[in-house]
């Protein structure tokens, strides 16, 4: 590295003062748009030891919940959530899913539930993970807009593995925020 001499002056460009500022702006702006995470919360329904009525399979389950970890609003237009059991390769779009339209608004650290997963009765095939001849891939995708640039739509996505069991929590495999 190079050091100046006394009486010699650097050789750096001078730096726009609007240019900076205007960079810096837009910096403060990005840190605080919508971001939507993907939260496997606990079942929604009663609780099986209290409510004898109730008729759970003793397999996993759980409510798929979102939350806005930004400062601004998000605009959630929806959700699409896919159960497959393949192979081994995981396929680069759900097989069996559905997506459900969702107009929501959700606020800054606002958290909501938007549907429930039951793997002995989402997964058509859930035997044969038990068997371990597949896996069982659980697939949830959010699309939402931030309020203050409704322009870009943004996407969140999640993937879970179920590998032998349908009892245990799944193993989170990828999660992905596509944030332009």
């Amino acid at each position: 590295m190079r050091r100046l001499e006394e009486g010699q002056e650097s050789r750096k460009r001078p730096v726009c003062p609007r240019r900076s500022r205007r960079s810096g702006a837009q910096a403060v702006l990005n840190s605080e748009r919508a971001w939507v995470e993907i939260i496997l919360g606990s079942p929604t329904q009663p609780d099986y030891e209290d409510d004898p009525r109730s008729t759970s399979s003793g397999l996993f389950e759980c409510a798929i919940q979102i939350e806005n970890k930004g400062k601004t609003i998000a605009h959630v237009e929806s959700v699409m959530v896919g159960a497959d059991t393949t192979d081994g390769v995981i396929p680069p779009e759900p097989l069996s899913f559905y997506t459900r339209s969702f107009r929501s608004f959700l606020g800054s650290g606002q958290r909501q539930t938007i549907s429930k997963f039951d793997a002995g009765s989402d997964f058509q095939n859930g035997q044969s993970i038990v068997n371990e001849k597949n896996v069982g891939v659980l697939r949830i995708i959010v699309k939402y807009r931030d309020i203050i640039d409704s322009s870009v739509l943004h996407q969140t996505s999640i993937v879970y593995l179920f590998k032998g069991s349908l009892e245990d929590e799944p193993e989170r495999i990828a999660t992905l925020s596509d944030y332009k």
